[in-house]
């Protein structure tokens, strides 16, 4: 997930004293994803537990659906034709006889194919890029930073009879391709000539064929297209989680991770292919050893994909979930006490601006307001005077600056720096 929030991993405060509450993470229901799941709260010193035991979970983590796994959704959008039902490339093929989709004796999806698509080395390719659905409402999205390039294993030609049977040139599914002999698994991440690559490796090398702003405008492209998908989505989204979750729960309980395959043309134009409600989230494969036996191996690309995205998901689901949790309220104004931790948390205090100089500080604009008020101010400072306390604070932090909205604006940028500290030191 993308943030514009750089943090130190040396810089931290501690605030008072209280004790961190570990998450607890149900693996109950995760079946894939478990791997990539346990290593991620691993690395997070969160636990796991299961069905029955008496911990209750933070987080419920699902391979498929919230309520029990009793059913799994599959994806209703297809390439060329597609059963609705199927899935991992099963049941894919190409026509160009419509009369043909009356032999077959399932329901399917037809899709135009895209016969100019855009090519790396010769070989056809798509774009797997993940999407975090964090809140319904307010509708809360997060695009990753990071995805996958899926490539053929056969040089491409446009369709014809004699080629339509061809999947490892036509297709881009992983699942497919892995069976092909051309198939190149990824040594490490950084590779380029693999049959599964890091998106930003496939941008770089769309680099040298195109120009920075035709780059950049295909990326933003993608993101609109991505906006208006989730968008054109969300009242039916809205409508069964309603009617799943019980009138008691509160809003926003839920989280998904979903997966848009784009395909580029030839002039970089994005096509949505599809939407996956469950992308994979495995970051091991198996192929056959020297013996002839099969084996099972880590992902080097996979790995530096997936975990990471995981990571990042587990971090700000249980951040918004401490949040709701939070007894704090809001007051009408500040007293003595609140305003020396908002200077503490904050990062103010230091060598130009101690604690008694803050205090000092509260009483004159305290007094000040009460010489003005037409009521006795006796909780403390209204927001007006903390406004101007915080005018103040900022002019003593950086007194060589002239402008007030620039120390204002600094003041405002460390103090949100520091809290962004806090938060991460409490998860």
């Amino acid at each position: 997930m993308t943030s514009k929030t750089t943090v130190s991993s040396t810089t931290k405060r501690k605030i008072g004293k209280s004790t961190k509450r570990v998450p607890i993470i149900d693996t109950s229901q995760a079946r894939s994803n478990i791997q990539v799941l346990r290593m991620c709260l691993q690395e997070l010193g969160w636990k796991e537990c299961i069905i029955g035991s008496s911990t209750e979970p933070d987080i419920h983590w699902h391979a498929g659906t919230f309520h029990d796994d009793n059913k799994n959704f599959k994806s209703t959008s297809a390439r060329i034709n597609k059963f609705p039902d199927g899935s991992e490339g099963e049941g894919i093929f190409l026509i160009q006889d419509s009369t043909r989709c009356t032999m077959v004796n399932r329901p399917y999806i037809i899709q135009e194919y895209v016969d100019r698509p855009l090519l790396i080395n010769g070989l056809k390719f798509d774009m797997r890029i993940y999407v975090l659905i964090l809140k319904l409402d307010p509708l809360e999205v997060l695009l990753y930073d990071e995805g996958l390039a899926r490539f053929a294993t056969v040089e491409y030609q446009a369709p014809s009879k004699k080629n339509l049977h061809e999947s490892f040139m036509h297709l881009t599914n992983y699942s497919l391709n892995k069976r092909s002999a051309n198939y190149k698994h990824a040594s490490d991440e950084k590779q380029t000539d693999a049959s599964k690559r890091k998106l930003n490796v496939v941008w770089s090398q769309l680099g040298q064929l195109f120009s920075p702003s035709e780059i950049e405008q295909t990326k933003e492209m993608i993101e609109d297209m991505i906006n208006k998908t989730v968008l054109a989505i969300l009242p039916e989204l809205r409508i069964q989680y309603t009617l799943e979750l019980p009138m008691t729960r509160k809003q926003n309980q839920c989280f998904q991770i979903i997966g848009f395959d784009i395909i580029l043309t030839d002039q970089l134009k994005p096509m949505l292919l599809e939407v996956n409600a469950n992308p994979s989230l495995c970051i091991d494969f198996d192929h056959v050893n020297e013996a002839g036996k099969y084996v099972h191996e880590l992902s080097p690309i996979d790995e530096e994909i997936k975990k990471p995205l995981v990571l990042e998901t587990l971090k700000l689901v249980i951040r918004r979930r401490n949040q709701s949790r939070s007894n704090a309220r809001g007051y009408k104004a500040m007293s003595n006490r609140p305003f020396r931790n908002f200077a503490s948390i904050c990062g103010i205090i230091d060598e130009s601006i101690t604690m008694p100089s803050i205090d000092l500080l509260y009483i004159q604009i305290f007094n000040k307001c009460k010489e003005y008020a037409s009521q006795s101010p006796a909780t403390g400072l209204n927001f007006s005077a903390f406004v101007e306390a915080f005018f103040l604070v900022a002019q003593r932090k950086y007194p060589t600056s002239s402008s007030l909205l620039e120390i204002v604006t600094e003041l405002v940028e460390s103090c949100i720096h520091h809290l962004d500290l806090v938060v991460d030191e409490s998860l």
